[in-house]
């Protein structure tokens, strides 16, 4: 059998390629992780989405909300919710801070109940989940 030899420049760019792989590696997972966050803040300070909603007038000639369940849009979620109503409630009127909630472990889901209990505000809800996702 022959001698299997390398040239340098083979090493080179062999040598080039594992060192650009190995630097993209963590820098893909923190970026992602970034996404998570910017779009949790996205959501946090924009609009309230309008999906599924139409406006539709009631008998007083007034706007309403078709499809936003007990409650308009407001920055509280009803209180005295059972663990699995703050779930449901949670994913049916704020779909996004659900999406991220869900992402937690059972120990951190069990602190931002807790925590609902204290405060029924949805930005400090919010503001909970955000710290426990990015620890």
């Amino acid at each position: 059998m022959g001698k299997f030899r390398l040239s340098r420049r083979s090493l080179g760019s062999a040598a080039f390629f594992l060192l650009l792989l190995a630097s993209t590696v963590p820098l893909s997972h923190a970026a992602s992780s970034g996404a998570y966050i910017d779009a949790l803040n996205a959501e946090i300070s924009g609009p309230p989405p309008e999906v599924g909603r139409a406006a539709d007038k009631d008998k007083e000639g007034k706007g309403s909300l078709i499809g936003s369940g007990k409650h308009n849009i407001s920055s509280e979620l009803p209180s005295g919710l059972s663990p699995e109503d703050f779930e449901a409630e949670l994913k049916g009127s704020f779909i996004g801070s659900f999406v991220f909630y869900n992402k937690l472990n059972s120990t951190d889901k069990e602190a931002v109940y807790n925590y609902y209990k204290q405060t029924n505000n949805i930005d400090d809800i919010r503001d909970r989940i955000k710290t426990l996702l990015i620890k």
